[in-house]
């Protein structure tokens, strides 16, 4: 894996190592992921490291995918992969404050975002699907700001905002003349009246008062304004009032004046004022002057006394049981505020719990991580001692192989030394023989001597060295009579061998075999090699291990195995001798190298 080339497999890979990291609070592997994503930011996977940063609480890398971004918007958003960014992520970018794109250009990319959830999950990509995708992020669009033909046809036109969201977006900074100029111009004399009974139940919401009013009814009077322009005046009227702008006095004008309700209701029992106000209103009793009228008055106010004291009383009452709620919501609120106290506490020593633990989690890592480098450090040092070892054995073995040639030279000189001697004894004893010949057995008795001691010095020189298998017998070719032949005793009888010192080495071949996977120990791989090549009909006499690759339950072996000479072309002629997978070339010895 190339890890300096980013790509898509790249930041997939980084992605899982991220994952892995944070599910093992791996820190250092969790910066370095993170370091690395920074330094490879691009048009392709800016988006792509933005949403990366938002599920793994990487607030460098959202900054550095953040400014990314907003200096390069068109490269990055209009991606494909832009569009499958969660919801934080869209309210990350219609938030930014410096980002390089028009409010036009950013509506038109959070209407794309919300259709392509919709279509995910197979709904009609309607405005007001649309408007329940979007949620709180249809309010960090600054509308005012969109292209007004863009607003009219894309957004006013498909039901993405209501009527009062529609007029606040269109009209909202306008003054009164504008204002009506606009909404006339823009909208139809049949949805004025809608617009109008809308915010008016908005405005009954927002003022209790007025729950059981009702809007006057607009007609078109001859020299006097059309019913639109009226229609327009009371929805500006509706509008500043639900923005804050106008009073509930100003709103006067709009409510309808109805027959007002005499019949008042007291718990009196004999509706004694609703009496009166008749017997005021009646035309018999009306003309009897001031008389009447003074006496009215004061029975009305003797009516108005007597049921004032009643709802005093009322009020009283109504007061004592609401301070006494009160004081119960007061205590209700103190439990409630211990509560949370005692919850904060509780909060506040399980953070610093988890911090320890995590100090904790971190400080044991790191010793593992010194325990595994030691570990390390002494497997390379065997490992070398191991190598210096086998170079000096094989250097040894070398030296006795020379030393072997030497002594065999220097028994060959021996020979040819006694040899000499002996021809030149028998050459003498040759020319004496007929004159001395008691002389002739005594030279023979000398030279039967110096045979023997000569036997014995060759025994003793080549007592320790090996008996070759290109060494020659030490012959001379003298021609000795037939009379001075002697019987020479025998010093090897027959069935000992004892004198003859040697070794035998069978030659074998070593090769190396490599990616030898199991899940046993080596002792157990070991006897299933000689297993299967000995029912191949190849015997193997040796097998050791060269480097082991443990990877949770499944091992990898490298190994060295000897292998008979005469075998071995089994194994070389044949392609398919070992498992599929299992591989083999000559084993080179280090010291080769030298």
């Amino acid at each position: 894996m190339d890890l300096y080339r980013p790509n898509g497999s790249i930041i997939k890979n980084v992605k899982e190592m991220l994952y892995i990291s944070n599910k093992y609070m791996f820190y250092s592997g969790t910066d370095a992921c993170e370091k690395f994503l920074k330094q490879s930011l691009t048009s392709s996977d800016a988006i792509i490291n933005l949403q990366t940063s938002v599920e793994y609480h990487l607030l460098d890398l959202q900054c550095a995918s953040l400014t990314y971004i907003d200096q390069h918007p068109s490269k990055c958003l209009e991606n494909e992969k832009a569009l499958d960014i969660d919801t934080e992520c869209m309210k990350l970018i219609v938030e930014s404050e410096e980002f390089n794109w028009t409010e036009t250009e950013i509506c038109k990319f959070a209407i794309k975002w919300a259709n392509k959830k919709c279509l995910l999950s197979h709904e009609d990509p309607s405005g007001k699907n649309t408007r329940r995708l979007l949620g709180s992020l249809l309010y960090l669009i600054r509308f005012p700001l969109v292209d007004k033909q863009y607003f009219t046809n894309e957004i006013a036109s498909v039901g993405l905002l209501n009527n009062a969201e529609i007029i606040s977006t269109k009209f909202g900074q306008l003054d009164r003349y504008s204002f009506k100029s606009e909404l006339l111009q823009n909208t139809d004399t049949d949805d004025l009246k809608p617009i109008r009974s809308s915010l008016f139940e908005l405005t009954k919401k927002k003022e209790h008062v007025l729950l059981e009013s009702r809007l006057i009814e607009r007609t078109h009077r001859e020299n006097g304004p059309s019913i639109e322009e009226k229609l327009s005046d009371d929805i500006y009227t509706l509008f500043n009032f639900l923005e804050g702008n106008l009073t509930s006095n100003e709103l006067k004008p709009l409510i309808s004046r109805g027959r007002r309700n005499t019949n008042a209701h007291f718990d009196t029992g004999d509706n004694s004022v609703h009496e009166v106000l008749n017997k005021m209103t009646n035309r018999e009793t009306s003309t009897q002057g001031n008389s009447y009228i003074l006496a009215t008055l004061l029975e009305i106010k003797q009516s108005f006394n007597e049921n004032l004291k009643t709802l005093n009383d009322k009020i009283e009452t109504i007061t004592e049981k609401f301070e006494c709620e009160i004081k119960r919501l007061v205590n209700v609120v103190h439990d409630k505020d211990r509560q949370i106290y005692s919850l904060k506490t509780e909060l506040y020593d399980e953070k610093e719990k988890v911090t320890r633990l995590r100090s904790e989690i971190k400080l044991q890592s790191q010793d593992l991580k010194d325990q595994e480098d030691k570990i390390r450090t002494s497997d390379e040092q065997r490992q070398n001692v191991f190598n210096k070892i086998v170079n000096r054995l094989e250097s040894i073995d070398g030296k006795c192989k020379t030393l072997g040639k030497n002594t065999m030279s220097y028994s060959e000189a021996l020979n040819r030394s006694a040899g000499e001697k002996i021809h030149s004894q028998t050459k003498t004893a040759n020319s004496d023989l007929d004159n001395h010949q008691s002389l002739h057995y005594e030279n023979n008795s000398i030279n039967s001597a110096n045979r023997d001691h000569v036997y014995n010095q060759e025994n003793t020189m080549t007592k320790n060295t090996y008996v070759h298998a290109y060494a020659r017998p030490n012959t001379v070719n003298i021609p000795v009579p037939t009379e001075q032949i002697q019987q020479i005793q025998t010093r090897v009888t027959n069935g000992d061998t004892s004198v003859f010192r040697g070794v035998v080495r069978k030659r074998s071949r070593r090769i190396v075999l490599y990616n030898v996977t199991a899940d046993k120990p080596f002792e157990l791989v070991d006897t299933a090699i000689r297993n299967f090549a000995s029912s191949k009909g190849v015997n193997i006499t040796f097998v050791k291990l060269l480097i082991k690759r443990q990877y949770k339950d499944i091992a990898t072996y490298t190994l060295r195995a000897n292998i008979n000479e005469r075998d071995f072309a089994a194994v070389e002629n044949d392609d398919f001798f070992w498992p599929e997978g299992v591989y083999w070339r000559d084993y080179i010895p280090q010291n080769k190298h030298l």
